[in-house]
């Protein structure tokens, strides 16, 4: 808390230097939004919610798989085969015979669905929780950041008009 005011109070003094005359509590409140960390990194994590929500929807759905292959043998490859026997001395007789094959195509399809998988069920109504309390986070989260801001605006104006009452 006392960091974001003190933040706030920077923001508030930059502003005020930049500008050069005074802002009204408006612009400054956009110019805390636009600038807060806090608010950043909430909205990230908005951002996260959806993302996770979105993988475990995904889940449900059904998946489709294909593979498609294909095989050129460049090689020539020979084998001594038996082709004959000499009748004389029983001796076989080889020759060599192409083995190879040139071409070899493949192809393979899957498709799977789970059904009635209460894990994913469970898992989509816990990211739908997840998404709807970064929400919330972001909402307090900004009310925090400007109330301070507003503070902030308020306590630099009253010193303002006491530094005034005071000349």
């Amino acid at each position: 808390m006392k960091k974001t005011a003190a933040i706030c109070l920077l923001l508030f003094s930059a502003a005020v230097y930049s500008f050069g005359t005074e802002i009204t509590i408006d612009d400054y409140i956009r110019l805390v939004e636009k600038n807060s960390k806090q608010l950043l990194q909430a909205a990230r994590d908005i951002e996260i919610a959806d993302a996770t929500e979105k993988t475990v929807r995904s889940r449900a759905y059904p998946m489709i798989g294909a593979e498609l292959g294909y095989t050129r043998n460049l090689n020539d490859i020979k084998q001594p085969m038996p082709v004959a026997a000499d009748t004389s001395s029983g001796m076989l007789i080889y020759q060599d015979i192409d083995i190879n094959t040139d071409n070899e195509f493949s192809f393979g399809l899957s498709l799977s669905q789970q059904i009635f998988n209460m894990k994913v069920f469970n898992a989509i109504k816990a990211s739908r929780e997840f998404k709807l309390m970064s929400g919330y986070i972001y909402d307090i989260q900004n009310q925090t950041v400007i109330t301070l801001a507003k503070k902030v605006y308020y306590q630099n104006f009253l010193l303002e008009k006491l530094l005034d009452v005071k000349k």
